[in-house]
């Protein structure tokens, strides 16, 4: 495979790039990123275009009260010219509620399984994690995809309730090779690649 010119590219899309915010793990605290837009805000006179035109949550969003799209609605208000995209991380799917909260979305864009184009920019996201009783590469998967997960009677609760709520946060082996047969130009992931101490060569 022929390795990309990345100087070039950073060259080239260096104002887009500037603009795109990535947030990780926020853990249902949104004070600091009114404050950050505030500081941006006040230098936008001096440097050309500090406000971001996309802000990413890279998962662990993590809510507990309330919708991702309430959250988000004091900073719309003060700052309309940003969008939001996310993914989700594993504990926002510690409950089924924490699960329905992060995409009661609004305008929010989801980037699990799919590359969205920020200002030319191709950014491609998978969320959640690694589970063993799903996949833990190099391991062969135990299942496939997250319909399988939710279907199967052996993971139901013997009193009828849902299935565990881990298997909306579990990385698939179908999701990982749909999203490699796609484009893009950064990944954003929950989980580590393998440059991190435990990361996932997987992932690379």
């Amino acid at each position: 495979m022929m390795q990309r010119d990345m100087q070039a590219f950073d060259t080239e899309h260096a104002k887009a790039l500037r603009r795109i915010w990535f947030l990780g793990d926020v853990h249902g605290h949104f004070e600091h990123i009114g404050r950050a837009l505030q500081a941006a805000s006040k230098r936008a006179g001096a440097v050309l275009n500090c406000l971001p035109s996309w802000m990413v949550f890279l998962g662990d969003v993590d809510l507990e009260d309330q919708s991702l799209w309430q959250k988000l609605q004091p900073l719309r208000a003060n700052w309309p010219t940003v969008n939001f995209a996310f993914i989700h991380g594993n504990h926002d799917a510690d409950t089924h509620e924490k699960w329905t909260l992060l995409h009661d979305r609004g305008p929010a864009l989801p980037m699990h399984g799919q590359v969205l184009n920020l200002d030319g920019v191709r950014v491609a996201g998978l969320g959640g994690n690694f589970q063993g009783r799903v996949w833990s590469p190099p391991a062969e998967p135990v299942l496939r995809n997250k319909n399988v997960a939710m279907n199967r009677s052996a993971y139901q609760k013997r009193d009828g309730q849902k299935p565990s709520p881990k298997f909306h946060a579990a990385i698939y082996p179908d999701d990982v090779e749909q999203l490699s047969k796609q484009r893009a130009d950064i990944l954003v992931t929950h989980e580590a690649p393998s440059c991190h101490p435990h990361g996932w060569p997987v992932l690379d």
